[in-house]
């Protein structure tokens, strides 16, 4: 499709040749001389009309060069994207608040088991009873230690401290407690310790039991050790998905 450039002078300026998409200067040439600038067709623009012409594009450079200074959001825009993000959080938050809380409860339980499970192996590792300790409430702690009971609450240079010694013969502290489970109880009922023999590792019968911890939305996880000292978890009337129900 043929196109025309439109050329002409404005007085005392550069003359100006625009198309549909741009405005290109070129030289001057004397005043009142027709323009003729083409592709494949000629146009010719007289002098006054091409002043006139000027005018507008001048005029539309300008409403171009307005528009680009007031780029932005408007008030209105902003208030209903917050709107809109308030909602999603809004709809968000109980669907997180309860991740987390099964997430603790879980942790929790999961970190008891697996203390009761390292006692027990160190029970049998270093043939010596390993006594496994626990005080409940919202502020609960576990521990163990060999040959003796232990305060869970004692850091490892006190002589109550639930530690054993490692490896390198240096004392190292085996304790749980509610400090990383915000929100999670043990619940009353949990036998007060639970003793590993050194040589086949079977707990004493009175001392069987359950380790129930309670989340603040009100799930339940339960750490069961029977008198073969096998421990096991598991979720009372299933509360928590992907635990047996017990």
């Amino acid at each position: 499709m043929p196109f025309a450039f439109l050329g002409f002078r404005r007085p005392n300026r550069e003359i100006t040749i625009c198309n549909k998409f741009k405005r290109t200067a070129v030289d001057a040439v004397p005043m009142g001389n027709p323009l003729r600038f083409s592709q494949d067709a000629d146009l010719i623009v007289e002098p006054d009309f091409a002043h006139e012409l000027s005018i507008l594009l001048d005029l539309q450079v300008g409403l171009m060069s307005t528009m680009r200074r007031y780029i932005g959001f408007s008030l209105i825009e902003l208030m209903v994207t917050v709107a809109v993000l308030a909602i999603i959080a809004a709809t968000a938050a109980p669907s997180f608040q309860s991740f987390l809380d099964k997430n603790r409860v879980v942790g929790a339980a999961e970190a008891i088991y697996t203390q009761m499970q390292a006692a027990r192996s160190e029970a049998v590792k270093q043939s010596a009873d390993m006594i496994v300790v626990f005080s409940t409430g919202a502020a609960w702690c576990s521990g163990f230690s060999r040959g003796g009971t232990c305060d869970c609450t004692k850091a490892v240079g006190d002589g109550a401290a639930c530690k054993i010694l490692g490896d390198g013969q240096t004392a190292v502290l085996k304790v749980v407690n509610a400090t990383a489970f915000n929100g999670v109880t043990l619940a009353a009922g949990a036998p007060a310790q639970v003793t590993f023999d050194g040589v086949r590792g079977t707990v004493p019968t009175a001392e069987t039991g359950s380790i129930l911890f309670q989340s603040g939305l009100g799930r339940q996880m339960r750490v069961d050790v029977n008198a073969i000292g096998r421990v096991q978890l598991c979720s009372p009337s299933g509360s928590v998905g992907g635990y047996p129900s017990c």
